[in-house]
């Protein structure tokens, strides 16, 4: 084959590869560039230097442009909107989870842990707080969207390349490198509600050329701003409603309507219970259950005998947020052969959030055991003392209160995010070499609204004290700011990673194949990573209610990876690689294989197999980790047998276990997850402009690292219990805390099918076009343990390892951009299927009425969500831009089963907020 004739077939191979990823109309208009010049580069999931169409691995490629047509104001809201997103990652608005603040994706809905972030092909340190107590990840919110280049999202393992925490697949987010002039832009948003207002200013600057000057520099700015939204501030259906009376649910058995007595439990309320003695008696109302009380749900719920009232009057919807960002990088050459490079990146996050109102007593867990002062478990019971104002018994009375007069809990992250970076690049003896040190590290600040233990004791329970006589429920106005502030306290940490990554690799051809050169690749590693997450302030030695969350610990590994490229033919590559780990308490050795197939120039095949790990991490490993959470999709088989009828004397809450914390240590015992990937996939262009593709890909994990599940745990012996116990049954008071240790156990499989579809077209006269569409199938997500399959496929599951938003089949991404001199315009759908109101595939419906009766025939409706944005170049220089989010304000279905949205998933937050309106304006500096 002729050079020419060579270089035509690659331009062809770069259309084709181009489009299946979803290039932008800017990439294909470069085409006459690529003809003349064809570079080769270092794509995700390699570390040969090749033609990014040449590999058989499948790459999601995503523009600035792209991201810019979706009309996406965080690089976060555009990654969880894609249809390879799942159970697992972090929202914005999830402010009452271990790492409130932070934003992560989960690809394959395997959890944020089982997806490897990289900031130009480069690990950065992980969030100083875990997900969920375990999940250790990269906090998005950091990454400045203006400095984006693009990103490659690499859907298949790669353990093999990069070593722990690539299961799932890789994001590799790329910054820009070249650029010269000066661009400012300014936008500013809010929603059809008025709130939620939004504010951002970026500069990028740019100098310097680096084939002709010998140098090139980028700095990038950007500062935003974001007000706070509360559920109790707009009336959008049933969003952020605790009660639901008005659809046809029974708020008694809502997670977010509590504080109601029934019989003789109760949970605590802003009216205060009191009861005739601490071990029997019926509760009764410290004052009367009014609208006069914060949040008291009114009307009152019938078969309430107490006073429930909605949490979402206290909690915010989206966080207070102020953010800056800084990027700058540098390139010198050392000579024809040589470059050295720099680059530095601050970011700096700050949110606030309001949760949930405080109550007392409880129950607390730390390095002093379990301590529950509501029923006296290891300590005395903290009573309402005789001569309390609000006892009418005239003798020592268990009570149950909520601060309702204090507000919402609020609870403040301060993140400071830093990232210093320096390498060479080059070559010599025809290898071409990349070496770098890169330091990262993460700090969080956080400072929550306590309760201080002795201050309670003070004001509840000893009349010598002179801040003795708290008053409850309406009389909280007369208690002095003296008694207000003996009992409210603040809790700060300050948390910190740091990593520190050491790396050498070189690539170099070695020998001509009938297909072309083979390549080889060869590189080694060295990482170390610090990391302190100490729990709140008072929770070391229990002087505050609220539990110790925390753990330390440190990791080095060292790794060395090969990697070999053979074109066996012009139209068959095979490519291998493997990666050996070396960590204190392991090894691990990864291998994997890859290979393309071209048949006829309109038809590629490809497909892979590899092994990976997760090494486990030290909020799941360490000794010293110690974590309480919340539990829910769970039941008290002796308070709830059926799972769905509570025993007389029982609740609602024994059913669905949203009332009973949990309590887990780390395990030093733990071995690493492993897993098994494979991927099969062609990519059809039958004309120019028209493509589609499918991979069908399966990731089966071994050696899971979880807690064990809150239904096993409720198995064990060690369950803490109140002493409210059924009639006739001893030991079956409401559970108060389960134990739930964390152990490898089962293997999970998940498996399913990507369709890619691209076209571009151009209109004489009208502009031109531009339709790409991305779904994601997923035919089963499996769990099995001790001989038993779960599939939580098309259900609300699984509760164990999300927060509960659940597991759609299907996923999709759908984008039309039109295109004419200065002018575009771009429509997104983004829709999830339904699910089954299940935990599990065959479970009982999860979801009921009122009246028994199943709700939406046990299933959570199909959403879908459509976003409109645009771009007008009035001049050369200044361009006016906007977007509106839910162009046509889809409200979220209701769901009453996550705890990530009060009564609404997650996934559909764009049904949540509602329209949202945004413009701006970007003008390029000559």
């Amino acid at each position: 084959m002729t050079l020419k004739a060579r270089k035509k077939a690659a331009v062809r191979a770069i259309e084709i590869a181009l489009l299946a990823a979803g290039a932008s109309q800017a990439a294909m208009a470069q085409q006459d560039a690529a003809t003349a010049q064809l570079e080769r580069i270092v794509v995700t999931g390699s570390n040969i230097k090749r033609i990014a169409a040449e590999t058989a691995e499948p790459i999601l490629s995503i523009s600035r442009e792209d991201i810019t047509n979706s009309g996406k104001a965080t690089l976060t809201e555009y990654l969880q909107s894609l249809s390879l997103d799942g159970q697992g990652s972090l929202p914005t608005g999830f402010g009452n989870g271990f790492a409130a603040g932070a934003t992560a994706i989960s690809l394959r809905g395997l959890g944020a842990n089982a997806t490897l972030v990289l900031l130009n092909g480069r690990r950065l340190a992980p969030y100083p707080r875990a997900d969920d107590f375990q999940k250790m990840f990269a906090d998005l919110s950091s990454v400045p969207l203006e400095a984006v280049e693009r990103i490659e999202v690499l859907k298949d393992g790669a353990s093999a390349i990069y070593g722990s925490d690539a299961l799932a697949g890789v994001v590799n987010i790329i910054l820009r490198k070249n650029f010269d002039g000066i661009i400012g832009k300014v936008e500013t948003g809010a929603s059809k509600y008025g709130d939620g207002k939004r504010a951002k200013a970026a500069l990028t600057m740019g100098a310097g050329n680096l084939s002709t000057d010998k140098w090139n520099g980028l700095l990038n700015i950007e500062v935003s701003k974001s007000d706070e939204i509360h559920y109790r501030d707009r009336d959008r259906e049933w969003i952020g409603k605790g009660d639901t009376r008005p659809w046809g649910y029974d708020p008694l058995a809502s997670q977010w309507t509590p504080g109601s007595r029934r019989g003789t439990t109760v949970s605590g309320s802003v009216a205060g219970y009191v009861r005739n003695g601490t071990t029997s008696g019926a509760y009764q109302l410290v004052s009367p259950c009014t609208t006069a009380l914060p949040g008291v749900v009114s009307p009152h719920i019938t078969g309430d005998e107490g006073c429930s009232y909605d949490i979402g009057q206290f909690r915010s919807f989206q966080p207070k947020l102020e953010a800056l960002s800084i990027f700058g990088r540098g390139s010198v050459a050392l000579n024809q052969n040589w470059e050295a490079f720099a680059e530095f990146s601050y970011g700096k996050n700050k949110t606030g959030f309001d949760v949930s109102p405080l109550g007392t007593p409880g129950t607390i867990v730390g390095p002093f055991g379990v301590r529950g002062y509501g029923t006296g478990i290891n300590v005395p019971e903290m009573t309402l003392a005789a001569e309390h104002p609000d006892n009418p018994f005239g003798k020592s009375a268990r009570f149950r209160y909520v601060f309702g007069e204090f507000g919402a809990q609020r609870r403040t992250n301060d993140v400071d995010i830093t990232r210093i970076m320096a390498g060479v690049k080059g070559t010599a003896a025809e290898w071409d070499i990349d070496a770098g040190f890169a330091h990262s590290e993460s700090k969080l600040d956080q400072d929550y609204m306590l309760l201080r233990l002795q201050g309670l004791l003070d004001a509840f329970s000893n009349p010598k004290s002179a801040t003795f006589g708290y008053r409850m429920g309406a009389n909280a106005g007369l208690n002095t700011q003296a008694q207000r502030d003996s009992i409210l306290t603040h809790g700060t940490s300050a948390s910190k990673t740091k990593l520190d990554i050491l790396d050498i690799k070189a690539s170099r051809e070695i020998a001509q194949l009938p297909g072309g050169p083979a390549a080889l690749a060869l590189g080694a590693e060295y990482r170390k990573l610090m990391l302190s997450a100490p729990s709140l302030s008072g929770t070391q030695d229990g002087s505050v209610q609220a539990s110790y969350n925390g753990f330390f610990g440190n990791e080095k590994v060292m790794a060395a990876y090969g990697e070999v490229l053979a074109p066996i033919t012009k139209s068959f590559e095979l490519s291998g690689a493997v990666r050996y780990d070396k960590y204190d308490s392991f090894n691990s050795t990864t291998p994997k294989i890859a290979a393309k197939f071209v048949p006829i120039p309109q038809l590629a095949l490809r497909a892979s197999y590899a092994h990976g790990f997760r090494a486990p991490n030290p909020a799941e490993s360490s000794p010293d980790a110690q974590a309480t959470f919340g539990t829910g999709g769970i039941h008290d088989p002796i308070r709830c047998p059926d799972g769905k009828t509570p025993l007389p004397g029982g609740t609602a809450a024994d059913c669905n276990g949203s009332g009973v914390g949990g309590f887990a240590r780390g395990n030093p015992d733990l071995k690493p997850e492993k897993s098994k990937n494979f991927n099969f996939g062609f990519i059809v262009e039958p004309t120019k402009g028209l493509n589609f593709g499918a991979d069908i890909w399966q990731i089966t994990k071994s050696d899971q690292i979880q807690t064990i599940s809150g239904q096993e745990a409720f198995a064990r012996p060690d369950v803490i219990r109140s002493d409210n116990n059924l009639p006739g049954i001893p030991n079956s008071g409401s559970a108060i805390l389960i134990y739930a240790p964390f152990v490898n156990k089962g293997e999970s499989k998940v498996a399913g099918v990507d369709f890619d579809f691209s076209y571009r077209w151009t209109v004489q006269n009208v502009g031109r076009f531009k339709a790409d569409a991305h779904l994601t199938h997923t035919a089963k997500w499996e769990l099995t343990d001790a001989g038993t399959t779960l599939d939580y496929a098309g259900t609300h599951g699984n509760c164990d390892v999300s927060n509960c938003i659940g597991t759609p089949k299907n996923k999709a991404n759908v984008s039309l951009t039109w295109e004419s001199g200065p002018a575009s315009l771009t429509a997104t759908m983004n829709w999830r299927s339904s699910i089954e109101n299940k935990n599990f595939k065959g479970d009982d419906c999860q979801q009921s009425l009122a009246d028994g009766t199943e709700a939406n025939g046990c299933k959570l409706p199909s959403f879908y969500s459509v976003d409109l944005s645009g771009r007008w170049n009035l001049t050369r220089e200044l361009q006016v831009y906007g977007s509106i989010q839910n162009l046509f304000n889809r409200v979220a279905p209701l769901d009453t089963i996550t705890y990530g949205g009060i009564n609404y998933n997650p996934m559909d937050v764009a049904g949540a907020m509602g329209t949202f309106f945004n413009v701006g304006l970007r003008y390029q500096f000559k």
